[in-house]
């Protein structure tokens, strides 16, 4: 009897783990890349962007996004190069990790809001359609150049 329990129980875990990769591979995959959500935004969204990108991250990150802003020296760290391929990781809606050759629209925004050990939070000062702003406007440029 024992063994006929370990069986039914093991199948129905791997049944159960089996649902929950299909499911969570659904809702992700009808977020990666769709380009409603992340790389449609309006002129004026791109234009705010722009504006916002040249007042507050410019100086460390550059005209090209490159990490090579004036005061790209300064730092203790270099500014991270936006437009650097094949060595980011992005993360989806769902947190999973896949391989993406530019910065995620996630990322992006998780560094601005909360910035790191180098690069100052600015979900204090932005608001988030300020931060999408931003975000639209980094991610359409790296695509054009890219």
């Amino acid at each position: 009897m024992k063994t006929n329990f370990s069986r039914r129980r093991f199948r129905n875990n791997i049944l159960m783990l089996t649902g929950i990769c299909v499911l969570t591979g659904c809702y992700a995959a009808t977020n990666i890349g769709n380009k409603d959500i992340y790389y449609t935004p309006s002129e004026e969204t791109l234009a705010l962007g722009e504006e916002l990108y040249v007042k507050y991250c410019i100086q460390c990150h550059g005209e090209g996004l490159k990490g090579d802003g004036p005061d790209a020296g300064l730092q203790e760290k270099p500014p991270a190069d936006l437009t650097e391929k094949g060595v980011h990781l992005t993360q989806t809606s769902i947190k999973g990790v896949l391989d993406y050759p530019h910065y995620s629209h996630e990322a992006i925004q998780d560094k601005i809001k909360y910035g790191n050990s180098v690069m100052p939070p600015l979900k204090d000062i932005l608001s988030n359609a300020d931060i999408e702003a931003i975000t639209q406007y980094i991610s359409i440029t790296v695509r054009a150049d890219g």
